[in-house]
């Protein structure tokens, strides 16, 4: 049973992450669209090992690719690896589709959620009406139900992601807002941004940004208030190197091992790379 409770926490952390998890082959890329200054451009693919109290515990990409100029697509996936799969054999997938509104502004219009593991299999669609200020809600074998948006910011987990990773300025000890829809609601997720400090990781020395996002206790997700920390470099890429987030059950890690950034750089773990424990 506890095994069911922390797959389940897991899975939502990743989802609000990143997305969170964070995190998430091949990539489509549209020459024709702009790249944006800050955070992501097309043809931009992060890998990740997730860890659950030191286990390997799954693998995990985000991606982002371009479906025509001024539109976006965001792709994230989870895989569950080693006693986990034995436990919980999770195969998900979350795709955000967009238009980008401007370099640092993600506006989603579709939202999908595909998740399957070896017990079953549950799809889920957010259609974006931004003329009405709702949003459809549909799950197979369920009735659709509609959500009231309360602002016209409010966005997919992923397309927040990528948002505060493409702002032209991370301001030390500021906490910024992002209105994020989960389930049936739309919460507020806050965002605290730290001091540029150095940090040793699986790829090595960075300079990085270290931000915390807190999910409300209130928000419709939680008994209490969940805290994800992330590490992103302190450069034009904003590539988050490590996330961290703490359950009942244990501490769950995401430490990125290998990357494309879309700009030409690519980086991936070596055997004698260390990380901060």
């Amino acid at each position: 049973m506890q095994n069911i409770v922390f797959m389940k926490n897991f899975k939502i952390h990743l989802a609000i992450f990143l997305t969170a998890f964070f995190c998430f082959s091949l990539i489509w890329a549209d020459k024709s669209f702009a790249a944006t200054k800050y955070g992501a451009v097309v043809g931009e693919r992060l890998i990740y090992n997730v860890h659950w109290m030191g286990i390997p515990a799954g693998l995990a990409t985000m991606k982002r690719k371009s479906s025509s100029d001024g539109r976006y697509r965001l792709e994230a996936t989870i895989k569950a690896a080693g006693m986990v799969k034995l436990l919980h054999n999770i195969r998900d997938t979350l795709r955000s589709n967009g238009n980008m509104l401007a370099a640092d502004k993600y506006q989603t219009l579709r939202y999908n959620k595909d998740q399957r593991s070896s017990k079953r299999t549950r799809v889920t669609n957010y259609k974006f009406n931004r003329e009405n200020s709702t949003v459809t809600r549909h799950r197979e074998g369920e009735k659709a139900h509609n959500i009231v948006l309360p602002s016209p910011d409010v966005n997919d987990p992923i397309a927040v992601f990528y948002t505060l990773r493409s702002l032209p300025e991370l301001k030390p000890n500021h906490v910024y807002s992002f209105p994020t829809i989960h389930s049936k609601k739309v919460f507020i997720m806050k965002v605290e941004v730290g001091k540029i400090t150095e940090k040793n990781t699986s790829l090595g020395w960075f300079d990085v940004i270290p931000v915390t996002l807190k999910i409300p206790k209130n928000g419709g997700l939680y008994s209490k208030e969940e805290v994800i920390d992330i590490w992103l470099t302190a450069d034009d890429r904003r590539l988050p190197l490590r996330v961290e987030t703490h359950l009942s059950l244990g501490g769950v890690a995401a430490d990125l091992v290998e990357y494309f950034d879309g700009r030409g750089g690519h980086g991936e773990l070596t055997l004698d790379s260390g990380v901060d424990d």
